[in-house]
């Protein structure tokens, strides 16, 4: 199993293969040919912050390439009130004041976990490469 860090990611992940990626799992998902659950969130009080403690979870796969992702995120998160709005602020709480969310893959062809890794890069690509779908 590949354990990865952010560099890492950073370092072989390109935007244009990402979007790429992405479009090819849209197709999978026009086809019958991938599944998702949407987003799952378990909400308590945060016994340290004020605020709450948030875990959120999510799963999808595809037939080809053979292979499920989940990610999950474990979060505390506070409200405040600015100029008449309330506004929700994740909090780095984590050592050394991180953000806390994994990504999971696994093969549908034997089970074997594939590789874990921080969502960061990968999430802030994913975004990027769906708003340039949407544009395109």
């Amino acid at each position: 199993m590949l354990i990865l860090s952010n560099e890492e990611i950073e370092s072989f992940l390109s935007i244009k293969t990402c979007i790429e990626t992405l479009e090819q799992a849209y197709k999978s998902w026009d086809k019958g040919t991938a599944i998702n659950r949407p987003r799952t969130d378990l909400v308590l009080p945060s016994p340290n912050e004020s605020g709450v403690y948030a875990f959120k979870s999510m799963e999808a796969g595809l037939v080809d390439p053979p292979i499920v992702a989940l990610r999950v995120n474990s979060d505390i998160i506070r409200w405040r009130q600015q100029d008449g709005r309330m506004l929700k602020t994740k909090v780095p709480a984590a050592p050394g004041g991180k953000y806390v969310g994994l990504v999971m893959l696994f093969s549908t062809e034997n089970g074997e976990p594939l590789a874990i890794f921080p969502d960061g890069v990968v999430q802030r690509m994913r975004v990027a490469s769906s708003s340039a779908l949407a544009a395109r």
